[in-house]
């Protein structure tokens, strides 16, 4: 190159300042090499345990169905009476609340422990009754008529 004088240029640099230069750009290379390595995300492998697992076939369906539970109290829409002929002691109710029933289907049974005791009573007081008749339409024995 030439300059409007017609001089030559040089350039002359002195051996430090030549030194400093060199490390500067060294040093600058490096930091910019370490700093691109630290932008740049590279993938962290990491040993994983896998675990077996089961595929299924997943079907179309028509329709499917949701339950709900629900908290509260439900009132019967009717209520009966029961009425019975004699009072006692209940010993069963063969339906429970909320079931439906037909007609003439019993819904419980008194106890009937007095009434079996009843009937064994009146059945000894028929066979008593049926012996006096036998006896009156028979006559009176030999044995009676010397007893007299």
């Amino acid at each position: 190159m030439q300059t409007s004088s017609d001089k030559p240029l040089s350039w002359s640099i002195s051996p430090k300042k030549g030194l400093i230069l060199e490390v500067f750009v060294l040093l600058s290379g490096l930091t910019l090499l370490t700093v691109r390595k630290f932008l740049t995300k590279e993938p962290v492998v990491q040993a994983v345990n896998a675990l077996s697992v089961e595929a299924i076939f997943v079907k179309p369906a028509d329709s499917y169905t949701v339950s709900r539970v629900y908290t509260g109290e439900v009132a019967a829409g009717r209520i009966s009476e029961l009425g019975f002929e004699q009072g006692g002691k209940l010993v069963e109710i063969t339906v429970d609340r909320g079931n439906v029933v037909n007609k003439g289907q019993p819904l419980a049974q008194l106890d009937t422990s007095r009434l079996e005791v009843q009937r064994s009573q009146r059945i000894a007081q028929r066979d008593r009754a049926l012996a006096q008749l036998a006896e009156l339409q028979n006559g009176s024995r030999q044995e009676d008529i010397a007893a007299a």
